[in-house]
């Protein structure tokens, strides 16, 4: 995550922004959680990254500084458990191999398929590494 504190800092000091208007834009009602981000001493949920990249216009792998491809063709997100289940068959991954695999929980890979949780940001990037696609591929932002 000290990669994602260190570039959210770097566009928001691009576009000459402060904690408090980012927090505005974002719809959060607290501008702590921005300085929070900014320390590394809080996570964050997919659809907060999507609407932090969406915001500066940038990639989620740029964001989290896994990435020096700033600008995409980003499109708005379908629903992660569906997209997910489309790179899964792509890449012809069963569950059952991501379980056994230890790249997720058996409880956790179920909460997101029933859309009962959402994915925090760690998992995304786990799950990108081991399928070797980008964030934004993984979560439906590129095609």
């Amino acid at each position: 995550m000290n990669g994602f504190a260190n570039k959210l800092k770097e566009l928001m000091d691009d576009k000459q922004i402060g904690a408090k208007v980012l927090a505005e834009k974002l719809g959060l009602s607290d501008s702590s959680v921005i300085y929070r981000w900014l320390k590394g001493s809080l996570g964050l949920l997919l659809p907060t990254a999507v609407g932090i990249a969406d915001f500066f216009d940038c990639s989620l792998d740029y964001l989290f500084g896994r990435s020096e491809i700033y600008n995409g063709n980003f499109k708005e997100c379908p629903a992660f458990d569906i997209q997910f289940r489309k790179v899964l068959k792509e890449q012809n991954i069963s569950q059952n191999k991501l379980t056994k695999d230890k790249v997720i929980s058996r409880g956790g890979l179920n909460s997101w398929l029933n859309k009962k949780q959402i994915p925090h940001i760690e998992s995304i990037i786990k799950l990108a590494d081991y399928l070797r696609v980008s964030m934004d591929y993984l979560v439906g932002r590129e095609n």
